[in-house]
């Protein structure tokens, strides 16, 4: 099919004010109001489409369940539109959708949907994850930034067993709560809370998720921080340290049997703390943390590091650490108290 005669014919049509481009595998339709122009722009995808991106497009409902017999299609992405709904179809693995400064009321899936792992929500007016989202039990990455939402409730993700990346940036939020089951998030690996408006953080209600690798809470405004580890939160498996076998593997280069019992915070080995509100900060808060290499406070006024023997993270290296002058300058010797 010849794409530029496509576009042109669309263009020269005296009540169509709107676009359409194919490159390749991706579709663009630009400034289309449904209710006005309907869906005869649509009948031109190919069935050959990898992505379709909807720009600037307006309408009360949008239901994509039509384009569902297009059997290469796995990526919907929408920018700068405005309607009341959308329905999304099944689409082809792994698929994804991707809403980009859209104002909306309600996300829908189809019945069928079972191959959705992809969610990106930027800039969207819900002051929560939507429950529809919350259902997509194959999804791996979810994204919602850059909207109104004020909490996160570790409790709402129970129904994504596969999630792997969580990504809550710039928000609104003020409180995490725990998930006292400790069924949320076992195949999580990255949490991602920067640019929201936290005053304190704890750490405790993470220790149980034995994929988790990596923390990043910068760009807060964090004051204080807290390790309050409950076992009630994990009744179903048992937890102790395993210092002692990191240190003999550390120290003495040799390999021994792993402990009978589950690490804390096994794989947590990067947590970013850069432009907080920290004045001091206890280093034993990161104890448990073992293979812990990677420790970002640059850009907090730091005043007291303390040290305490035997409870410093075995695996982080204190001399990399950085403080108000950024990460090109090393932290003066009298901001750190105690023993190493």
């Amino acid at each position: 099919m010849n794409y530029n005669f496509v576009a042109i014919l669309l263009f020269v049509l005296p009540t169509a004010q709107y676009e359409f481009v194919c490159v390749y595998d991706m579709c663009t339709i630009s400034n289309i109001n449904i209710p006005f122009d309907g869906l005869y722009a649509f009948s031109f995808i190919t069935n050959h489409t990898d992505a379709l991106i909807l720009k600037s497009a307006t309408g009360k409902r949008m239901d994509f369940t039509f384009l569902q017999n297009i059997p290469t299609l796995r990526e919907i992405v929408l920018e700068d539109c405005k309607f009341e709904e959308i329905v999304i179809h099944q689409l082809k693995p792994p698929a994804s959708l991707m809403l980009r400064h859209v104002s909306l009321k309600q996300i829908l899936f189809h019945p069928s949907v079972n191959a959705l792992t992809h969610v990106k929500l930027c800039g969207v007016p819900f002051t929560v994850i939507p429950q529809s989202v919350l259902q997509l039990q194959q999804l791996v990455d979810l994204e919602q930034s850059r909207s109104p939402m004020r909490q996160l409730h570790l409790t709402a993700l129970r129904k994504l067993p596969n999630l792997v990346n969580l990504n809550l940036s710039y928000n609104k939020i003020q409180t995490v709560v725990i998930d006292t089951s400790g069924d949320c998030c076992g195949q999580l690996q990255s949490l991602n809370l920067v640019g929201n408006v936290l005053v304190h953080f704890n750490f405790g209600m993470l220790f149980h998720l034995q994929q988790l690798e990596r923390v990043f809470l910068g760009h807060n405004r964090i004051a204080t921080l807290s390790t309050a580890v409950s076992h009630n939160y994990s009744p179903k498996r048992q937890f102790c340290s395993w210092r002692n076998y990191y240190q003999v593997k550390i120290e003495d280069n040799i390999t021994i049997p792993e402990p009978p019992c589950n690490d804390y915070f096994a794989k947590l080995n990067t947590i970013t703390l850069n432009h907080n509100k920290l004045a001091k900060i206890d280093l034993s808060t990161f104890e448990r943390m073992n293979v812990l290499e990677d420790l970002d406070l640059a850009f907090n006024d730091l005043k007291v590091i303390t040290l305490a023997k035997g409870k410093v993270p075995i695996s982080l290296n204190i001399s990399m650490l950085k403080g108000n002058r950024g990460y090109l300058h090393d932290l003066p010797p009298d901001v750190f108290s105690g023993m190493t």
